[in-house]
């Protein structure tokens, strides 16, 4: 697999304790599954380093990563089928290149997690950014448009939405 190395004052920095949220014996007891590719692993982690420090804390987290973004529906299926999170975030990036593959790959990953979703009835926030070029997928995943913040307050709201709707 290809690695990007992507230096950037734009991005947010890697937590220095992302391995501890990476504990497979530890997922279970775990509220919020952030289940992400490695592919473009510097915008992922930007985008999880703003989640993390924007969700609150009584939520605890755990982190799977997958090698792309094609394995992400298959580890989400499992997860779902091993584990009993509250809410699960998808985090990938899909540039567009030269052929149609990035519409077919998004497209087949939001698909299958807006299914299993419905299937399992948990949460699962879309956090794949499908992008034009790099400076794109840079500014949504970094400091100016703050999408894993988004991720967060979106994942906040759904979960307020869903303990209110289980307690009537």
């Amino acid at each position: 697999m290809k690695k990007n190395i992507i230096p950037s004052n734009n991005l947010f920095k890697q937590l220095d304790n992302l391995d501890e949220y990476k504990k497979i014996s530890l997922l279970h007891s775990k509220d919020i599954l952030i289940v992400s590719s490695k592919y473009h692993k510097e915008i992922n982690d930007s985008l999880i380093t703003d989640f993390v420090n924007t969700i609150d804390n009584n939520y605890s987290i755990g982190l799977i990563e997958v090698p792309g973004a094609f394995e992400l529906s298959y580890i989400i299926k499992k997860v779902l089928n091993q584990f009993s999170p509250k809410l699960i975030l998808v985090v990938a990036c899909i540039i567009k290149g030269d052929t149609k593959h990035d519409e077919y790959l998004s497209s087949s990953i939001i698909n299958s997690i807006n299914v299993m979703s419905m299937d399992h009835l948990i949460p699962i926030i879309n956090g794949i950014l499908t992008t034009n070029t790099l400076d794109q997928a840079i500014n949504r995943a970094g400091k100016k448009y703050r999408k894993g913040n988004e991720y967060a307050e979106t994942s906040m709201e759904i979960l307020s939405l869903v303990t209110s709707l289980d307690d009537k």
